[in-house]
């Protein structure tokens, strides 16, 4: 019999429909006697209702016209032109703003089908939508102020990129198969219940934690690694560092409903996977560059 915090955790994939047919009938089963999840669950249905037919809106001509205008005259800018002191221009900043917000738009949906925000208040989800934003905006506005400084010595915009990249992967995962629920087919799979007893819930989660973090950001980063052939390492731990924070939110966000211990370990997992993964695919890269670069000569 599925316990009331087990039902919370399934209720997004029942009400969207991707809930398996066995998991569903055991939630209907435990609807039938619990007043208060069954109220839970026909709220959320009627907002998911709500949301399926909300209708979809085309820019205005005047929007189309203003962001036409504004990519032309970039492009008519004149190459040799005096490169400007601002710290980012007003459009680019525009830009960088406007990314970050539909980074976060885009994230926060991802998480509302991952993760029950049961249990975190309207201030504090207002906050965590708040510090997400301005993470997403502060990635944005290294990529566009870092824009054609390739030759420094930190290339904050392939750095920037491979962050975002690999946030987008994470979050894939995470709706695809998310840590929770891949702890819960641990749980009740033969193998996966030795493997549990072994570590323990806050152990299962440091490891799959480290594993989220350290598999997207070695492969994203050993995929840019041709961009930073120089400092390789220290690429690596700025776009680990990036990456982190960037998560940070997410985690929290899925750890509503789990235990402080629970929650820590998944925070120090993402680190150790973070400062691993992002570093090593950097260095590897370059390594192999440099051995190509060397029979080539």
């Amino acid at each position: 019999m599925l316990t009331c915090q087990e039902i919370q955790e399934l209720v997004p994939e029942y009400v969207s429909g991707r809930l398996a047919p066995t998991e569903a009938q055991a939630l209907k089963l435990h609807l039938q006697g619990c007043q208060s999840c069954a109220a839970e669950v026909e709220e959320l249905t009627q907002v998911w209702n709500l949301l399926e037919r909300w209708p979809e809106e085309a820019p205005s001509e005047r929007t189309v016209t203003t962001i036409r205008q504004a990519v032309l005259a970039d492009l008519a800018a004149p190459q040799g032109s005096t490169p400007t002191t601002e710290v980012l221009p007003g459009r680019k900043l525009m830009w960088a703003v406007v990314d970050g917000l539909l980074f976060t738009l885009g994230s926060v949906v991802v998480m509302a089908g991952v993760a029950s925000f049961e249990g975190l208040s309207a201030p504090v989800l207002l906050g965590s939508g708040a510090l997400w934003s301005a993470l997403y905006i502060l990635a944005f506005a290294l990529y566009f102020r870092a824009e054609g400084q390739n030759g420094a010595a930190v290339n904050l915009r392939a750095i920037a990129l491979a962050g975002l990249l690999t946030m987008g992967f994470s979050l894939l995962a995470a709706r695809t198969l998310s840590v929770g629920q891949l702890v819960r087919y641990c749980q009740i799979s033969p193998w996966g219940a030795a493997f549990f007893r072994c570590l323990g819930q806050e152990g299962a989660y440091l490891v799959f934690g480290t594993l989220y973090a350290l598999v997207p950001l070695f492969v994203v980063s050993f995929a840019c690694g041709e961009r930073m052939q120089r400092r390789p390492i220290v690429h690596g731990l700025f776009c680990a560092g990036l990456f982190f924070l960037l998560t940070l939110p997410a985690i929290y966000l899925q750890c509503g409903a789990f235990s402080l211990g629970v929650g820590l370990s998944w925070i120090a997992g993402a680190f150790l996977g973070s400062f691993a993964g992002a570093p090593l695919g950097f260095w590897l890269r370059a390594q192999g560059q440099s051995e190509r670069e060397e029979r080539a000569g």
